[in-house]
């Protein structure tokens, strides 16, 4: 690769100083996939490096993260592993999964076409094997298809189906399958309807909706192309949500398959997932009859010898006999017909019928076999299987009796871990692990022993930080919501002793404070009564005093740290008071510094309520009788002076004098006087000498009219 990719990585780059990137191997909507070696290991991993975009939303981050954890602890040989993630500088994601040389299916059918039955369904029954792991441990993949699904081999170059990218895999417990900010995740080619959207609000999402995904992988493996086609997500979500499935001579007209292929696909695409396999199990056992042989015994040079094959492969509806008839000879439709059946009666008839057949020899072989195989049924029991699968180990019914075998040690297992559980005590789960310790329910038994030792160490103590240690970690346990119910129990109790202490406390200091603040940290505490009781005698006292005080500092504390105390509105009272005084005192003393008449009724027209209006009227009239003895000597000095200067100051102090309007007067005739002066024409002076024929000017104007002309 000599390109840098979307995400900056190139050949030769350390991630987390532990993987060198090697070579892209793709890139999608989740981002990218490089192939990559783990340097101390010296070993070849796969990683996904996500998208920053998709893990914006701190919500659905916080999920990836969760649901990452579980994938870790999946491990299943048809699934792959996931060994790590981490989150690089910048909020980029990654996952690391193991690297498996193979071909993805896609890769498969574009190099060689449709799937022979026979290998599709094996294929199908192994990765159904690994979503039945997925799923019990309460997961889902969400993202299976032709892409994320590969064929490789194991050591002994035995054919291996593995599900990759659990990058999007999710907790059941999520409702929906789109971010919060409406992005689907998926493959709309695939999807569920229920992943589209139709899902009824008090519904979530479950397996079913996987097993809907592989019913369309299927499909497209075994007609060559898939149900849905569109070139838009759009399209496909309609057709997903409306239109059936055609049928696969619809597609492929060429198509041969057994009766009852078809049907099987189609129910694992029905709409409504009620219609659907209930679980992969129950899928995996509806293409059961479809298997060429065992699940897990196809070769490499077996599997290449398929695609070459497939006309007789997709006809065999039944386990292929461990030791083939012998040629065709005139009772060889008998004899197939027999094998076919494969009861003891039907044997019998047959030897009855062809004792010198050149098969009667294996018919005989092969009545014995039938007769243990049935009696080991009608035993029923674990130990009869065992002993028929060692007696007849290549016998024809031999994978009857192992898959027999399979479900009598699930029933077993289950049957215990069902008592195990209804006993729910850590002695019962290490008996059943005793007993089971290679059970697939082992590593739920594990968990469950955990847990259940948590639980009662948490119960030993009995205390709130116990019970958060334990809900910390097993908070969607069985266990849990009784740990809630102790953990409140032990809040109750811890909240009563600290309200004991509190109050204790408040009582040794006796303060409005030590008791306003036990009211604060308890309002509802057991000595509330009491507190609030004690608290509004200290508050009184408190609020007399700073009354009789006037300390207007400490009453402002009081109304900020006590709005609620019934004492409040006397001192906010007593405030408002000093405040008024205050003002009162400022205006008097502004009004006595100006010492005017207009100040002093200024002042009364202010405060008519003021402590100072008796003061204010006796200097009233004082200044009213001080001005009233000045009044001539002002008059005769206004009438000396002549101008209306002179007559303004006499009106400013004696306005309401008896003879202000004559004063008046004789202001508006000495400033016409000097209007006329500073114009200085006759017209001016003649007009005067009209206007004021008595003035106190008359005489100087007269002067001045004959030096004008």
């Amino acid at each position: 690769m000599t390109t840098v990719a979307a995400s900056g990585l190139q050949p030769g780059q350390l991630i987390d100083d532990k993987y060198e990137i090697l070579t892209l191997l793709g890139a999608g909507g989740m981002g990218e996939v490089y192939k990559v070696r783990h340097i101390h290991l010296n070993a070849f991993r796969c990683i996904k490096v996500m998208k920053a975009g998709l893990l914006s939303d701190d919500s659905f981050r916080q999920r990836f993260l969760r649901e990452a954890r579980l994938a870790t602890q999946i491990h299943h040989p048809n699934i792959a592993i996931v060994h790590d993630f981490s989150v690089l500088a910048g909020g980029t994601t990654y996952m690391v999964t193991e690297f498996i040389e193979g071909s993805t299916l896609r890769q498969w059918s574009t190099a060689h076409g449709r799937f022979p039955l026979a290998l599709a369904t094996e294929v199908v029954t192994q990765v159904l094997a690994g979503l039945e792991h997925i799923h019990r441990r309460g997961l889902l993949h969400r993202d299976i298809s032709a892409d994320n699904i590969m064929i490789t081999y194991d050591a002994d170059e035995k054919l291996l189906a593995k599900i990759i990218d659990l990058g999007v895999a999710k907790d059941v417990s999520a409702a929906t399958d789109m971010t919060q900010s409406g992005m689907l995740i998926g493959n709309p080619k695939y999807m569920s309807p229920e992943q589209l959207g139709q899902l009824p609000d008090d519904e979530q999402l479950d397996g079913r909706a996987d097993l809907y995904c592989l019913g369309v992988v299927l499909y497209e493996m075994l007609v060559g192309v898939p149900p849905f086609e569109s070139k838009t997500p759009h399209g496909y979500l309609m057709k997903h949500l409306t239109q059936a499935p055609p049928a696969f001579r619809e597609l492929n007209p060429e198509l041969s398959l057994p009766d009852g292929v078809e049907a099987a696909v189609v129910k694992a695409l029905q709409k409504d997932r009620r219609n659907r396999y209930a679980t992969a199990r129950e899928f995996s056992d509806a293409l059961m009859p479809y298997l060429a042989r065992s699940s897990g015994s196809y070769t490499k040079t077996e599997v290449s010898g398929l695609r070459g094959a497939e006309s007789t492969v997709v006809q065999a509806a039944a386990p292929e006999p461990a030791t083939p008839p012998p040629p065709a000879i005139e009772d060889d439709d008998a004899f197939q017909r027999t094998w076919e059946n494969g009861s003891s009666a039907s044997w019998q008839k047959f030897v009855d019928a062809h004792p010198s057949s050149p098969r009667a020899a294996a018919a005989r072989e092969l009545l014995a076999e039938a007769r243990a195989y049935e009696a080991a049924v009608g035993e029923a029991t674990t130990g009869a299987f065992r002993d028929f699968i060692k007696s007849w180990p290549e016998g024809r019914h031999r994978m009857e009796a192992t898959i027999r075998l399979a479900d009598f040690k699930q029933k077993e297992e289950e049957t215990d871990w069902a008592a195990a559980v209804a006993r729910d005590s850590a002695g019962a789960i290490r008996e059943f692990l005793a007993s089971h310790p290679a059970s697939e329910r082992a590593p739920d038994a594990h968990r469950a022993l955990a847990e259940r030792m948590a639980f009662e160490n948490a119960l030993a103590a009995d205390s709130v930080e116990g019970w958060d240690r334990y809900l910390a970690e097993w908070g969607k346990d069985r266990h849990a919501d009784d740990a809630r119910e102790l953990q409140q129990e032990a809040r109750r109790r811890a909240r009563r002793r600290y309200d004991d202490e509190d109050f204790a406390d408040a009582q040794s200091h006796d303060t409005v404070a030590a008791w306003r603040f036990y009211l604060t940290v308890h309002p509802e505490g057991a000595h509330g009564d009491a507190a609030r009781a004690r608290l509004a005698i200290l508050e009184r006292e408190e609020a007399t005093t700073i009354i009789a005080a006037r300390d207007a500092e400490a009453a402002a504390d009081f109304i900020r740290d006590a709005p609620d105390s019934p004492h409040r509105p006397a001192v906010e009272r007593a405030v408002a008071e000093w405040k008024e005084e205050a003002a009162d005192d400022a205006a008097w003393e502004k009004a006595s510094a100006a010492g005017t008449l207009a100040a002093m009724e200024a002042y009364l027209s202010e405060r008519e309520a003021g402590r100072w209006v008796s003061d204010a009227r006796r200097r009233i009239g004082a200044i009213r009788a001080e001005v009233a003895s000045r009044e001539p000597r002002d008059w005769d000095a206004a009438w000396e002076r002549g101008t209306s200067a002179a007559w303004d100051e006499y009106l400013a102090v004696h306005g309401e004098s008896a003879r202000a309007a004559e004063a008046r007067q004789w202001r508006e005739e000495a400033a016409e006087f000097e209007l006329a002066t500073r114009l200085n024409t006759a017209t001016m002076w003649r007009a005067f000498v009209k206007a004021w024929p008595e003035g106190r000017h008359r005489l100087d104007a007269e002067i001045r009219l004959k030096a004008a002309r």
